[in-house]
């Protein structure tokens, strides 16, 4: 999946404002522009768009599967993961900045060819999640529908407040420079108690404004085999 977490509000009055997915045509919330479509193996896809009201650089991507929009993260420039919805569920979660030792950081991934982060994320059900972990660039670039990718490798533990491990990924990942994006590829996914699986979700097609595709709501890739992707609140 693409990289993920303000003042207090309701569940509901954020629904009321969510983008709605009309079938066929994405559309954004008031004030705000999609950018960009992504088709991804695995029956996934995602929106991007970004809005006049919150500080340049942030973006919002609104994740989709064979039965509809399911989640929401927000991201800024350095794609910090600062807040994230479950459309199903009710879980929000985000950034404590004030917790975190190391953020995320595009900018040093591009200048150094690694970025090590050590942040934490707080839940409006009462969870605390520390996310530990590092990403590193691999010479090896893609080109999907006219945009280059590169290879981004990534390990990330999830702890709980006590320490105890929650949860491992590692695998691969693509990033866009330019657009200062990541998106998921092969990854693997382990718990302590022996729970573990492989997911595939790398962009297979990419559509900006004027292209066939831009704005989908349905997935296009992967949807006809018995078990679809893994939803990121999946991974939590």
């Amino acid at each position: 999946m693409i990289r993920l977490a303000v003042g207090m509000f309701s569940v509901c009055a954020f629904f009321a404002s969510t983008p709605a997915f009309a079938a066929g045509s994405f559309v954004p919330p008031n004030g705000c522009a999609l950018d960009l479509t992504v088709q991804m193996r695995g029956c996934q896809m995602a929106n991007v768009y970004h809005c006049e009201t919150d500080p340049e650089g942030e973006r919002w991507i609104s994740y989709a599967d064979s039965k509809g929009e399911y989640f929401l993260s927000r991201i800024d420039y350095e794609t910090r993961w600062l807040e994230s919805i479950s459309l199903i569920g009710g879980e929000i979660d985000r950034l404590d900045e004030a917790a975190s030792k190391d953020h995320s950081s595009f900018s040093t991934l591009l200048a150094q060819g690694r970025d090590a982060y050590d942040f934490v994320t707080q839940s409006n059900f009462g969870q605390t999640r520390r996310q530990i972990g590092a990403d590193w660039l691999v010479d090896e670039h893609r080109t999907v529908d006219g945009i280059t990718l590169q290879r981004c490798d990534f390990r990330l533990e999830t702890r709980d407040t006590a320490g105890n491990l929650i949860a491992r990924r590692k695998g691969v990942q693509y990033i866009d420079p330019v657009r200062r994006i990541f998106y998921s590829g092969p990854e693997h996914y382990s718990t302590p108690d022996g729970t573990q699986f492989d997911t595939d979700n790398t962009p297979v097609a990419f559509a900006t404004e004027g292209d066939a595709g831009f704005g989908a709501t349905k997935p296009t890739y992967g949807c006809d085999l018995m078990m679809t992707g893994l939803r990121p609140e999946d991974l939590q």
